[in-house]
């Protein structure tokens, strides 16, 4: 659910959110976070970290991850969680969790009123890097779906987050993985689906898989699409050809 947007950043702004949002869960909480991989949404996400942190309230930060990534551990640990993107023409934050929705309500009306928790320094909340939640998401992956295919597959990441998933995620199946459109620090437009397919069509692939957001299409050599929603239905499908 959409948190916050705005046109330009206001650090000051994303850091009174972030207080909103620790005061909302309360000081014994526990909040992930995320964000893709554009310098704005580093800083975006800094500052929400830290007023979030200054009341009390803990992070555990997943960093550069998909939004998928951070949905599925959230739903094993954490009372919720922040992802900052940034499309061509403004920031977003996002609040996910089992009760995201009546939670919104409480943070907007903290926030207008700034009436913030404010914790004692002994008591700041800790700040928590998880560099490793890519690799136990493949890992939770494989003991759903578990399988070995020799093929070589292109993947289109469309220039975001879940580029940086795709390849390991399918390495780890035994698959051979070229990547198009994998430049997820840039703020560029990616190159379209015409080109995608000239690519694919112009080497010695078995599959391609193009991301578009929590959908996934597979295009097959011999012709033909299925789309799938979600990578565990994707995987099933490989796993059954």
């Amino acid at each position: 659910m959409e948190l916050y947007t705005a046109e330009d950043l206001d650090v000051y702004g994303v850091v009174d959110l972030g207080q909103a949002v620790g005061t909302a869960y309360g000081p014994a909480s526990l909040l992930l976070t995320g964000r893709d991989g554009l310098h704005v949404s580093r800083m975006v996400k800094r500052a929400l970290i830290l007023g979030v942190a200054y009341t009390g309230a803990s992070v555990l930060d997943l960093r550069l991850t998909p939004k998928l990534v951070l949905d599925d551990h959230l739903s094993r640990q954490g009372e919720g969680g922040l992802y900052v993107d940034y499309s061509p023409s403004r920031i977003c934050i996002s609040l996910n969790g089992k009760t995201a929705e009546e939670r919104m309500q409480e943070i907007l009306r903290i926030l207008e009123s700034k009436e913030f928790v404010r914790a004692p320094l002994s008591d700041l909340g800790a700040i928590s890097l998880y560099p490793n939640a890519i690799d136990d998401y493949v890992n939770a992956l494989h003991k759903r779906v578990d399988f070995l295919k020799s093929l070589d597959v292109l993947v289109d990441g469309r220039n975001q987050p879940i580029a940086v998933l795709m390849l390991p995620l399918l390495e780890s199946y035994g698959m051979r993985v070229d990547t198009f459109n994998d430049r997820v620090t840039h703020y560029q437009e990616p190159l379209g689906e015409e080109e995608f397919m000239a690519r694919f069509q112009g080497r010695r692939y078995d599959l391609a898989i193009r991301c578009r957001e929590d959908m996934f299409d597979l295009y097959r050599k011999e012709g033909g699409r299925s789309t799938y929603d979600g990578l565990a239905g994707l995987m099933q499908a490989l796993e059954s050809l």
